[in-house]
């Protein structure tokens, strides 16, 4: 199942009087811009009026404050039922309940578990940078038995 979908409206009143849900406008950050509507495309203020929160065919209150219907809409998203009703003072409506996902069936795998045992895999297999299966010494001692092996000395005063 999808995850359920919350578009911000603001239900706002026209010259000739009429009252209709609009797309909230929003910045270039997606953050909403209070009292800024998207009619036919095109930004129109309208200070007055209340945000809802659209979802499946359902009017979810939001509120006459574009950042609480923000914050309402990201609680909301993110499933956390307590941050909604911290924003807005009720509790999770029915149509923002997310429905558990039923188990993948006839021997399919999910590719989240199977990412998850892919690096886990990587992980567990790459040494540590610059050391031999993860000891951090082990350069330093192939270094020191590649020197005895060569006869090479490391006194300061033989290099010259």
């Amino acid at each position: 199942m999808a995850q359920p979908k919350y578009t911000v409206y603001k239900y706002v009143c026209f010259k000739d009087g009429s009252w209709r849900y609009c797309r909230a406008a929003l910045y270039a950050n997606r953050t909403i811009r209070p009292g800024v509507v998207t009619v036919g495309g095109r930004g129109e203020k309208h200070p007055e009026g209340n945000y809802y929160l659209a979802c499946g065919g359902e009017w979810i209150p939001a509120g006459a404050n574009a950042l609480t219907a923000q914050r309402q809409q990201h609680a909301l998203l993110s499933g956390n039922a307590l941050g909604y009703e911290l924003y807005s003072g009720r509790p999770v409506p029915k149509a923002a309940v997310v429905q558990p996902q039923e188990p993948v069936a006839n021997g399919r795998k999910r590719v989240k578990d199977e990412i998850s045992k892919y690096l886990d895999d990587m992980v567990a297999s790459k040494p540590a940078i610059g050391s031999a299966n993860g000891d951090p010494f082990a350069c330093r001692e192939r270094l020191a038995k590649f020197v005895t092996e060569q006869g090479i000395a490391l006194d300061p005063a033989s290099r010259r």
